[in-house]
C-alpha cells in the first residue's frame, strides 16, 4: 500500500531561494547508526536464522529485535553468551544473502534492534575483502616525433627555366581615314505660358484621449514538487492601471499655391564640325626576352640525425577488479 503522506524537504521562495526543512526521523535513524558504529563495525557473516519474539525465523525485517542470530560464522546473543555463543555489540553487521532477482541486504545491530542500512547489489564483493588485484592495459598513442639534421651542406642546382622566353614581334600601326564635315541646325523651344498650382486647405483633428487600461493581476500559489519533495511558492503580481494618452489634435492650416511665370521662346546654337584629316597610328616593335634559370638547393653531405623524445598521449581509465 503506497505512503499516503507526502513529504517535503525545502520551500522556494518567489525569489528563488530555498529554505530546507530537518527531518527529524532521519535524523533520529542517523543518530542511531552513528552510535552504533562509534566504536568501530565488526562483520559477523552471512545469515541463516534467529530468534525474533520467541520465534525462530529466516528472514530479517527492518527493526527486529532478535534475542539471538545466527550466521555462518557462528551464534551472536544479546544476553550472556552461552558456551560456543558469542555477544551481539553495538556495530555488528551481517548479510541476508537474497534469492532469484532479490537482492542482498546489510543489517547493523544498534544495540536494541537491526537497522537495514544497505545492500550489497551495491557495495558487491570488494567491501568485504582487504586487497584486490586486476589488470590494466593503458588507452593512448605515441605522438610522432620529429627528426632533426646536424652537420649538412648544400648547393644550388639548375632544375629549368624561371621565365620562358619571348620572341621578337611586329604589329603594323592602324588606318583612320578621317570624316567629313557635318552641319547641326539648332533646336526652336516655344517656351510656355504662366500658370499656378492650386491652393490646398487643411481642416486639423479635434482633440481625442486613449482608452484605460487595467490589468488584475495573479494570485499567490503554493505547488508541491513531488520529484524533489518540495514546496513552491508564487507571490503572484498586483493590479495595474494605465491611463490613456490625451492628444490635443490640430489646427486648420492654408497653404496658398506656387505662381510660374512661364518662359520664353529660345532658339539653340548652331554647331559646325569641321571634320578630321586621315592618319596612321606608329608601327611598334617589341625585340622580346630571353630565358633565365631557375635553381633549387639538393643536400651534397648529410651528417647526424636525432630524434626527439616520443610524446605518449593517454586518457583517463577506469580499473576495474573482481
Amino acid at each position: 500500500m503506497p505512503d499516503p503522506k507526502f513529504y517535503f524537504s525545502y520551500l522556494e521562495l518567489p525569489d528563488g531561494s530555498k529554505k530546507y526543512v530537518k527531518d527529524a526521523d532521519a535524523r533520529e535513524e542517523i543518530a542511531e547508526i552513528k552510535n552504533a558504529v562509534k566504536n568501530g563495525a565488526s562483520f559477523i557473516g552471512k545469515f541463516t536464522s534467529a530468534v525474533v519474539g520467541g520465534q525462530t525465523v529466516t528472514t530479517l525485517n527492518d527493526g527486529d529485535a532478535p534475542t539471538s542470530i545466527t550466521t555462518d560464522v557462528g551464534t551472536f546473543v544479546t544476553g550472556t553468551p552461552a558456551e560456543g555463543e558469542e555477544q551481539l555489540k553495538n556495530g555488528d553487521y551481517l548479510i541476508v544473502v537474497g534469492t532469484g532477482t532479490a537482492a542482498s541486504l546489510e543489517f547493523m545491530w544498534t544495540g536494541t534492534k537491526l537497522s537495514e542500512f544497505g545492500s550489497t547489489s551495491v557495495l558487491k564483493g570488494l567491501a568485504f575483502k582487504d586487497q584486490a588485484t586486476g589488470t590494466y592495459t593503458p588507452a593512448g598513442t605515441n605522438a610522432p616525433s620529429a627528426v632533426t639534421f646536424t652537420g649538412t651542406a648544400d648547393d644550388d642546382f639548375v632544375k629549368g627555366f624561371d621565365t620562358a622566353p619571348v620572341l621578337p614581334s611586329f604589329t603594323e600601326g592602324t588606318f583612320s581615314a578621317g570624316s567629313l564635315p557635318s552641319f547641326t541646325e539648332g533646336a526652336f523651344n516655344a517656351g510656355s505660358l504662366p500658370s499656378k498650382a492650386a491652393d490646398t486647405f487643411d481642416a486639423g483633428s479635434l482633440p481625442s484621449k486613449a482608452a484605460d487600461t487595467f490589468t488584475q493581476g495573479a494570485l499567490a500559489s503554493l505547488t508541491y514538487d513531488s520529484t524533489n519533495e518540495g514546496l513552491v511558492f508564487a507571490a503572484g503580481t498586483l493590479p495595474t492601471f494605465t491611463e490613456g494618452t490625451f492628444s490635443a489634435g490640430s489646427l486648420p492650416s492654408f497653404t496658398e499655391g506656387a505662381f510660374d511665370a512661364g518662359s520664353l521662346p529660345s532658339k539653340a546654337a548652331d554647331t559646325f564640325d569641321a571634320g578630321s584629316l586621315p592618319s596612321k597610328a606608329a608601327d611598334t616593335f617589341a625585340a622580346g626576352t630571353a630565358p633565365t634559370l631557375a635553381t633549387a638547393k639538393a643536400i651534397t653531405t648529410l651528417g647526424t640525425a636525432e630524434a626527439a623524445a616520443q610524446v605518449f598521449s593517454g586518457t583517463e581509465a577506469t580499473i576495474t577488479v573482481s
